[in-house]
Parts: structure tokens; sequence; C-alpha cells
């Protein structure tokens, strides 16, 4: 009986309580004070290094090689939980040199909750959404990047599956710009033109630069944009009549980057593109820095801090250059009559601001 008194519900189990002592065999009490199931779940990490260590809670050799945990993903509701008692636990062990780092988790990411007519989805409630019709109807590369282009995995979510057919006809797209040959475009005997071929290459490296660095900060919804934006790229290029070998290896790459997302879609299509390994032990995709830069980056212009004016200029540009291009501006000018420049302040790609007198 779970009735909370402030007491344990043990102790209200004669006989748990009353026993014998296994020394002396003398009438002897239980402890019925219990432990949260959070102090087990406080150190799993260092368990998790050597599970089967016979003797010790863990093997000191393997926690110095995997541990401190990398990146550590979990709800906010573990904050004041979980997470407080795993500080706790790993301080106390590197204080008696069990361990040689005191904070377990280096990186720490909280994802936001999936909600259903404006409530979080639990259990409890009895609203959690099952996504096996999903999986039945689209497919299961559908929903999950269904889930992962929705919303920003740091931010709630409420659930509609509407969004669902958007990413199927995506899905699909992908299958047939990856499996029609240029041969089916009614301009491949046409002469491409360089531009195109050029625009082609670009948006290819570019791509690998977006997602690459996407996945890393956990953009994932931003990384599916990206490569939808390359599948409508390829199928331009297609019908440029741009050649065969700079399509190939535009949808090589698009498939290589959707994998991590449509794990079985790529297989399937990097299987077909005439390769024997597994598109998930093929290299990840690199790309070329130069290529890979944006061709024009958009400069606000401020004067004091105040934004009076945005600019479009090569990026990289000089500080000298953007100086120059911002100054000359008429909007610029006009709000500098009757001012002195006592500085100006450029921050390169970004912003250029004057500080007058």
């Amino acid at each position: 009986n779970f009735q909370p008194d402030g007491r344990s519900p043990l102790a209200r189990v004669p006989e748990f309580v009353h026993t014998a002592c296994p020394k002396c065999g003398t009438s002897a009490r239980r402890e019925c004070d219990t432990m949260t199931g959070f102090v087990c779940s406080a150190w799993y990490f260092l368990r998790f290094t050597s599970p089967a260590e016979p003797d010790r809670p863990f093997a000191p050799e393997a926690v110095r090689r995997w541990l401190p945990v990398a990146h550590y993903i979990g709800g906010k509701e573990h904050a004041v939980g979980h997470l407080m008692y795993a500080r706790f636990i790993t301080r106390f062990l590197k204080q008696i040199g069990q361990i040689e780092f005191d904070e377990p988790f280096t990186r720490l990411f909280n994802q936001g909750v999936i909600g259903k007519d404006g409530t979080k989805m639990s259990k409890s409630r009895g609203n959690v959404v099952s996504i096996e019709h999903m999986v039945a109807t689209y497919g299961a590369d559908t929903a999950r990047v269904f889930v992962l282009f929705a919303t920003p995995p740091d931010r709630d979510m409420e659930w509609s599956d509407t969004g669902a057919q958007g990413i199927f006809r995506f899905l699909n797209r992908v299958w047939r710009t990856v499996r029609d040959r240029t041969e089916n475009s009614p301009n491949a005997g046409n002469a491409p033109s360089r531009h195109a071929r050029e625009t082609l290459v670009r948006t290819v490296h570019c791509t690998v630069r977006a997602v690459t660095e996407d996945i890393e900060r956990l953009h994932f919804n931003t990384a599916i944009s990206r490569l939808m934006e390359l599948t409508t790229a390829i199928q331009q290029a297609v019908a440029s009549g741009v050649p065969e070998s700079a399509i190939q290896h535009a949808r090589e790459t698009l498939v290589s980057l959707l994998a991590p997302f449509a794990p079985h879609i790529t297989e399937e299509l990097w299987h077909r593109m005439g390769h024997t390994k597994s598109v998930h032990r093929a290299a990840w995709p690199g790309y070329d820095p130069s290529l890979a830069a944006e061709a024009l980056v958009t400069v606000a212009v401020q004067i004091n801090g105040k934004t009076r004016d945005r600019i479009s200029i090569p990026a990289g540009a000089s500080q000298q250059d953007l100086e120059k291009t911002a100054m000359n501006r008429q909007r610029i000018q006009t709000h500098l009559t009757g001012r002195s420049v006592r500085r100006t302040v450029v921050i390169p790609d970004r912003i250029v601001n004057f500080v007058t007198a």
C-alpha cells in the first residue's frame, strides 16, 4: 500500500521489518528507508564502460578511455533529479581518487517535448500517438524524416501527421532523381552551359558543408531542408543537360547525406548505383571550402549601433572594401550629414558600424 505518510511502505510490513540478526540470532529490525532510483541512474554511465566487471563497480582503465560523456541528450525534467545526482557522485568519486574528471557530461542538450491537443504526450495520460499507422502507410523512413523535419529538436512540438505526406513526396522525388538517368531528360542532347555545371558543383559543396555543420549542431530540420534544395538543384541540372559525371557525383552526395535520416531508401539507392558496401560504412562526403563559401553575404551597416542599411557583398571581402562600400551608400551619407565618424567597427561578413562623435 503506497499511501504516503512520510515513511517507506516497507515499514508497514511487519514480516519484513521484524527479523533475526544473521550474526547473533537475536531479534532485529530491517532498515526500511530506500534510495530513489535516481541514485542508480546517477552513475550508470560509469558502469556502461565495463558492464561485465565482476569485482568492481567499473574498470578504471575503461573509464579513462570512454569518459566523460561527450554529449548528453535528455529532457529538462532531469535537471534537478538525475543530472544533479550524477554531478554529486562524479565529484565524490573524483575526490576519493577513483576517476580523473569532476564533470560527468561535457555537453548537455535538452530536447523539446511532443504534445497532442496542447498536452504533453505521456503514457500516464494515455495520449501517446503510435506511429505504426504512419510506418504502415508511408514507410519507416518517412516517419523518421517527418519527426526530424517538423521542428528543431530543442523546441516543443504539437503532433500532427498531415506533414507526413509532404515528406513522403520528397523521398519519392529523391528516388526518381537518383534512379532517372540523364538520357531520359528532354534536354540531354543539348550542350550544357558552363554556368549550369558550376552552379551544381557549388551547390553540392555548399550542401555538404551546411548539412555537416547542421548535424553537429543537431539542427536536423535545416539539414533536411538543404537536402530538399539539393534534390531540386540536381533535377534542374539534369534538365539543363549537365554531364552525367557531375550529375552522378551530386546524386551520390545526396544519398550519403540523407542516409542518417532515411537509412532504408538510401541503402537501396546506394546499391542500385553500383556500390557493394553499405552507404552507412561509406566515407562522409568532403567539400572544398572555396567552393562551399557563400558567393554573397548580406552585411548590416550601422550608425552608433543602429542598423541604417544593408549591403550585399562578396563573402570574405576585406575590411577596407566593406568600409568603402558602406560609406558610399546614399542612405548612409544622408544619416552622416553633419556628423564626423570617430571610428569604424567592422565584423567581417556581418556588420559595419560607424561610430560618430
